[in-house]
Formats: structure tokens, C-alpha cells, sequence
């Protein structure tokens, strides 16, 4: 299948779009879990390769055992969560697969962002502290539980 042809996911959650969209034309309808869940999975199978280019991500994105926040499930986890928590009607805004991909490429890349600079403020707060590499792991390993 070439970039231009639709799955028939696709399809299906753009015609399940386009019809919540002419129900509630102003955009503030009910939300739709089982919507949601078709985008997610849609968005899953869709996303894996922007991890390679998304700041922080690379090969880190499917280390088993690498950083557990820049794995790509764990960002896509936590930016959907943000979109459902924060824009719940967004998603079903969405008039095509661009809009779509794009606007929640676009929660990823700005998470990523926010990460990679709270870890470069907390490497400036350990030199102040002083502390030690096992004492740093120990505050991450607390952090992370």
C-alpha cells in the first residue's frame, strides 16, 4: 500500500469522525471510548516511526532497558492520557489522517522536550548537591515508583 491509499482502519475511524463531527458541529460533544481506543491503536501502529526522529528517542525508543520514559509506548501512553485528560474533543476534531498524526506528534515531541530539559536542570541541581552517580540512581529509582 502506497502513502496515498487508506486502510481500511482508517478509513473507518475518518468516517466515524466525520460523523461525530456533523453530530456536533461546534466540537463539544460527549466523548466516544471506543472511538478512542480504534485512534489509539490507529495512532500505535502509525507513530513507531516518528520515535526515530523525536528529540531524546532513536534506538532508545525500543531499549527494553533503557530510560522507561523515551520509550516510545511510554510517550505515546502519556501523550494520549494528556490529550484525553486535557483536549478530550481534539482528537475528534480531527479531519484526516494528517491532522491526526500531526497533532499528536506534536504532544510527544513538546513532552519530550519538557523531559529533556527537566533532566538537564536536575544535572545542575546534582552538581550543586554533589551527589553522587548511585545517589542519583537512588533518587530516580524512588522518583519512578
Amino acid at each position: 500500500m502506497n502513502n496515498h491509499e487508506q486502510s481500511d482502519e482508517e478509513k473507518k475511524i475518518l468516517a466515524r469522525l466525520k460523523a461525530w463531527q456533523e453530530q456536533y458541529p461546534s466540537g463539544e460533544g460527549p466523548r466516544d471510548p471506543e472511538l478512542e481506543s480504534l485512534i489509539y491503536t490507529f495512532l500505535y501502529r502509525n507513530l513507531k516511526s516518528v520515535a526515530r526522529v523525536l528529540p531524546g528517542m532513536g534506538p532508545a525508543a525500543v531499549n527494553q532497558r533503557g530510560d522507561v520514559t523515551c520509550r516510545f509506548t511510554s510517550v505515546l501512553n502519556a501523550a494520549f492520557t494528556r490529550i484525553l485528560d486535557e483536549f478530550p474533543t481534539k482528537l475528534l476534531r480531527s479531519r484526516n489522517r494528517q491532522q491526526l498524526t500531526g497533532f499528536v506528534s506534536r504532544i510527544m515531541v513538546n513532552m519530550l522536550v519538557d523531559h529533556r530539559r527537566r533532566e538537564g536542570v536536575w544535572v545542575k541541581i546534582a552538581a550543586v548537591l554533589k551527589t553522587t552517580a548511585a545517589e542519583d540512581e537512588s533518587i530516580r529509582d524512588i522518583l519512578s515508583n
